[in-house]
């Protein structure tokens, strides 16, 4: 899809890519708006406006309780299995959208302790696509998983998920969705 994207992109001539820094002044919704435009200057298509949503993660220091945010645009969502032999889609959403711990290698490096420091991650839809593309990860290394997941042939309510939904999305979206 992104190759596709690209190919019908809109924008000919980028600006320069410019990091986006966590600004404390700022509150969530408006962060939110700093990075969707920052992407949307470089990228506008069809396909963008069909697949493309935007997660929220939060990172929180474990030591001093620092939080940032970053706010990534997404094409398919690639979903955690449950380590049941069974599961629903909705099982799969909420693995995804769980509290991850950050440390050892994968550790935060925390602006304000100025170190790598031990975190916890968060995940969230920030603004939902049109068409919302499940990627199930059905591979640990190269083993294949056989776990069952159930999903429901019609009328996919995200809302009962809430760890999915970002309190700070308001109605941009309705996160129902028919497969």
């Amino acid at each position: 899809m992104e190759g596709l994207h690209e190919d019908l992109n809109r924008i000919h001539n980028k600006p320069a890519y410019e990091e986006i820094k966590d600004d404390p002044n700022l509150n969530e919704t408006e962060k939110c708006a700093v990075w969707w435009s920052n992407y949307e200057d470089r990228n506008n298509s069809s396909i963008k406006d069909i697949f493309c949503g935007q997660l929220r993660s939060f990172v929180t220091c474990r030591t001093c309780g620092h939080r940032s945010s970053a706010y990534d645009p997404f094409w398919d969502l690639s979903l955690p299995l449950t380590s049941k032999r069974k599961c629903t889609i909705e099982d799969c959403l909420k693995n995804f959208a769980g509290d991850e711990i950050l440390s050892g290698n994968d550790a935060y490096y925390c602006s304000k302790c100025k170190k790598h420091r031990k975190s916890t991650k968060n995940m969230s839809i920030q603004r939902w696509p049109p068409v919302l593309c499940l990627h199930i990860k059905r591979f640990q290394g190269t083993t294949k998983l056989k776990t069952k997941v159930s999903f429901p042939t019609s009328g996919l309510d995200l809302r009962k998920i809430n760890s999915v939904i970002s309190e700070t999305a308001g109605d941009q979206s309705d996160p129902v969705y028919h497969l």
